[in-house]
């Protein structure tokens, strides 16, 4: 180690002389290459006679070089060795690998490691994950003597912390810089030990065994001493209070999932919407006309939580997809329709579509009759893709553990979401496995954490947390949102308790919390904004506007719409007297049910014909086919194969003298089998 007990005691009494020095002195000290050769005076400029003056330098020799004086010369190897990896400053596994590889030896770092076999390549990194981690200094805060330091001390030299008095002036020292913000100029540690000696012996135990770190401020040239910055981090949050109670200047209530959804569907009803073939998605000129008629959310939601329309839409047909509400035929599919299902989930009140989508995302029992053997979304309810190999059993409930701080949330009051974030670190799973099992491999969506520290996975668990809320308990009405002086705060909702589990039932408020009045010119129009009506709306009327005004216009198209998605006239009128404040004009309910009336459906079959020659041919066969044949002319017969028995009818025409000429359809090309399809949620 290039740090030695002597060196940093030497280095300790010539500190005072040092810390008067102006920048300029101090970098031109530290930028000397071999302190044991003289420096040219004409690199240290204007500070060369600060230094003499200070006595780190001896006066210039007739050829212009400055010899360092003896007894500085220590002092000025420990500078260059403080200033090579600013770990204080830019914390991560490349200054920590550099900053080890600077100060301890190949043997050392061995021994540290504990010997455990690892690739060359992952060495350092091995040793970042140990002694970055909480639970490194923690343990030797509790040890109770020097055995502590048995595993990691390197064979044939002798241990460091062997004397009682040098083993608690370090965990003294640990302990106050972990009180004071991590990391201090050295001038400023106190004597934590009486004998310079015990003191210089405690630090440099501590650098050997990574437990304290040193270096040079790269602003002001300060020598720090501390603990690793990421430590500091993690026992400050321990400290962390829940979230508190905050009234934002503005709220929105969304719930825009399920009314995208519908939207998509009524247009699926109306027309089958066209497909590309090198993807199966949607054309980008169909992307943009059906984003255009989604319910526009605050701009500033929109910004907060990244959900732009076009955003919205390819997410809203990757959920179609996958609760199997479209179907789409052929390899590659031409086509997007409405499936059966698609029509079911149509039908409901708004309370039980969201209903069916909640429990298909948790993969709970369909609560909604009509969907009871829907299996599950099977996209997990976190809303990202986890995945961690470990050794660890049983390993803990990630999804449960990010639902855990919003079922903490008391009350339906706001709570800012950066308090929630911060409090969810302080029970973090991530850093439980990580504690437990320093192998373990961790990947979240398009992330992948092979040697990580305590920091990265704190801020990968932060963004997971940020992420729930963004694509589960947003677009599913989970939550309400606000802003202010606090910045973004949410607030659970009714729904937003029976997503995280704790209700077993709620009810959805179908009824317009403003008023929504259909005029006799066919016009809906709302005096206040009404995200639920809107939802409501948008399954039989085409939009018109935005918040308020005219949003709606009830139509012959959009009623035939409605009409191809399984709707009735009664339901619209029944969605209208529930929604409006006003009763629907009679002009209005006469044309709704007029409309629905002339609405007629018609079916398409492949049939087989069997053309005669003549009248007495088509009677044979049709006394051949016992019933599976039904003259349409007398040589055209209609022909059912009702259990594959044309073969044998065929025989039987052959034996009787009538030659059969069979003109077979090209085979269709064959289906490939159905791929679920994941969203960007």
């Amino acid at each position: 180690m290039k740090l030695t007990p002597e060196n940093l005691r030497d280095f300790l009494s010539i500190l005072p002389h040092y810390e008067p020095l102006p920048l300029a002195a101090r970098r031109g000290l530290a930028s000397i290459e071999r302190p044991a050769q003289s420096c040219s005076a004409l690199v240290l400029g204007n500070s060369l006679q600060v230094l003499i003056d200070a006595g780190f330098l001896l006066p210039p020799s007739p050829n212009g070089r400055c010899a360092i004086a003896p007894t500085r010369q220590e002092f000025i190897r420990v500078l260059r060795v403080l200033r090579s990896h600013p770990v204080f400053h830019t914390s991560g596994p490349t200054t920590f690998s550099g900053y080890l590889d600077g100060l301890l030896d190949v043997d050392e770092r061995g021994a540290l490691r504990n010997d455990s076999t690892v690739g060359y390549a992952d060495r350092n990194l091995v040793l970042f994950r140990q002694v970055t981690a909480p639970d490194w200094v923690e343990d030797f805060l509790n040890a109770k003597s020097g055995e502590w330091e048995l595993p990691y001390v390197t064979p044939g030299t002798s241990t460091l912390f062997a004397s009682a008095e040098v083993l608690s002036a370090a965990q003294a020292i640990v302990q106050w810089l972990m009180a004071h913000g991590g990391h201090v100029a050295l001038r400023d540690l106190p004597a934590l030990a009486s004998d310079p000696e015990v003191l210089s012996a405690a630090l440099h135990a501590g650098l050997r065994y990574a437990l304290l770190f040193a270096a040079l401020a790269p602003d002001t040239m300060d020598a720090l001493i501390g603990v690793w910055p990421g430590i500091t981090a993690h026992v400050a949050l321990a400290d962390v209070p829940p979230p508190r109670n905050v009234a934002p200047t503005k709220t929105f209530a969304p719930c825009f999932l399920v009314e995208d959804m519908t939207a998509l569907l009524v247009a699926c009803g109306t027309e089958p919407l066209r497909l590309r073939a090198n993807d199966s998605q949607l054309f980008a000129k169909t992307v943009r006309e059906l984003a255009a008629t989604l319910h526009p959310l605050p701009k500033w939601v929109e910004e907060d939580f990244g959900m732009e329309p076009e955003t919205r839409l390819h997410t809203t047909v990757s959920y179609v997809r996958t609760f199997g509400l479209v179907e789409e035929k052929g390899h590659p599919p031409e086509h997007m329709a409405v499936s059966a299902r698609g029509r079911e989930w149509l039908g409901l009140p708004m309370g039980d579509r969201l209903r069916v989508l909640m429990d298909g995302v948790l993969d709970r029992k369909q609560t909604v009759a009509a969907f009871r053997d829907f299996e599950g979304a099977q996209i997990g309810s976190a809303g990202s893709w986890l995945y961690v190999s470990t050794t660890m059993k049983p390993p803990p409930d990630i999804p449960a553990a990010i639902m855990q701080p919003f079922r903490s949330l008391q009350g339906d009051g706001f709570f800012p979401l950066e308090e929630i974030v911060a409090f969810s670190r302080t029970a973090n799973p991530l850093l439980e496995i990580f504690r437990k099992d320093k192998a373990a491999y961790f990947a979240i969506d398009s992330r992948y954490l092979n040697y990580p520290d305590t920091e990265q996975l704190q801020k990968l668990w932060s963004d997971t947390v940020r992420h729930f809320v963004r694509v589960r308990l947003l677009p599913l009405g989970g939550v309400r949102v606000g802003r202010g002086k606090e910045g973004l705060s949410i607030a659970l909702t009714p729904a937003g308790r029976y997503f995280l589990g704790q209700a077993n039932h709620w009810q959805w408020s179908a009824t317009a919390d403003s008023q929504v009045i259909v005029q006799p010119n066919f016009e809906v129009t709302f005096l206040g904004e009404s995200p639920a009506a809107e939802a409501e709306m948008g399954r039989f009327a085409e939009r018109r506007g935005r918040q308020m005004g005219a949003l709606f216009q009830i139509t012959k198209k959009s009623i035939f719409a409605a009409a191809a998605a399984g709707m009735t006239a009664q339901a619209v009128l029944e969605i209208l007297e529930r929604v409006c404040t006003r009763e629907v004009p009679g002009n209005v309910r006469r044309e709704i049910q007029g409309w629905f009336t002339q609405c007629r459906k018609v079916s398409f079959e492949s049939v087989m014909l069997i053309r005669c020659p003549d009248h007495e041919t088509a009677l044979r066969i049709i006394g051949l086919a016992k019933g599976s044949a039904v003259a349409l002319t007398d040589t055209v017969l209609e022909y059912q194969d009702p259990g594959k028995q044309r073969p044998g009818l065929i025989k039987k025409l052959k034996e009787m003298g009538v030659l059969v000429s069979v003109q077979e359809k090209a085979a269709p090309a064959p289906e490939r089998r159905p791929q679920r399809r994941w969203g960007r949620w």
